[in-house]
């Protein structure tokens, strides 16, 4: 069963808070940023008031020379959330574009599954891959992609294509000028696969810096119906009278426990 979108906050500041979050849901931080104090480090998992976040994809940010600051993104997750109040402290760089995400539906244990990054320093360029995961563990998978362009002089609007193919937006920030140009996204998938995803804009810059990255999360397991449909087809071919039996079968266990 694919995972299912609850509720979500944006926010720039010191802080995020998401409020109702329902017990047992996963939530997600996904954070765009630059820093003008340069130290190569990746973004620091962020602080919660009502739980413990962990890293899903965060990996040493980009440096753009020109501009003399160094940007990244990050994808952080909490499976098996308090119920409640979060109040979410993303770590305190020279700015940053947060969104922080509620989901139901996934595995409240080993929920992260698989993630990577890529980043590029060069001129002109308008596309950024976020890199291709190793295959995932399981058909149904909850995907996240995370997005940053940081530039010398920048562009009021960098002319995302939105929505990424296949992907619902989360958050998107269009200014590279005095902003970090800012894209969050999130899918379902139903197949086992390895998963990748491309950004495009318009906007070119010789002192251009762009990172993206990807991870996937592990969602709940099939449902008891589903399984005994596979066990226990209605239509048993070659079978005869135990259609009858399967059909009995499937309503018995579907009524004891559903």
């Amino acid at each position: 069963m694919p995972s299912a979108f609850v509720q979500k906050v944006t926010g720039n500041g010191a802080t995020v808070v998401l409020n109702g979050v329902g017990a047992g849901n996963a939530l997600f931080l996904q954070d765009s940023w630059f820093r003008t104090s340069t130290t190569g480090v990746a973004e620091a998992t962020p602080t919660d008031s009502n739980g413990t976040f962990h890293i899903s994809n965060a990996n040493a940010p980009i440096f753009i020379s020109s501009a003399a600051v160094e940007a990244g993104v990050g994808i952080f997750d909490q499976q098996g959330a308090a119920s409640g109040t979060h109040t979410v402290t993303p770590q305190a760089n020279s700015g940053h574009n947060t969104t922080l995400c509620e989901f139901s539906g996934l595995v409240t244990s080993s929920m992260f599954d698989t993630g990577t990054s890529a980043k590029s320093v060069v001129n002109n360029h308008t596309s950024q891959a976020t890199g291709t995961t190793p295959t995932t563990a399981q058909s149904d998978e909850l995907v996240l992609i995370c997005c940053a362009i940081v530039a010398h002089t920048g562009s009021s609007n960098v002319g995302w294509t939105d929505p990424v193919t296949t992907f619902t937006t989360r958050q998107i920030v269009i200014n590279s000028a005095t902003d970090i140009a800012t894209h969050h996204s999130s899918k379902n998938v139903a197949a086992v696969s390895t998963q990748t995803a491309t950004e495009l804009w318009i906007a070119t810059e010789g002192g251009i810096g762009s990172m993206a990255c990807i991870a996937t999360f592990k969602a709940s397991g099939t449902t008891a119906s589903a399984a005994l449909s596979m066990i226990f087809p209605s239509s048993l071919a070659g079978m005869g009278g135990n259609r009858f039996f399967g059909d009995r079968l499937s309503y018995s266990v579907l009524s004891h426990y559903g």
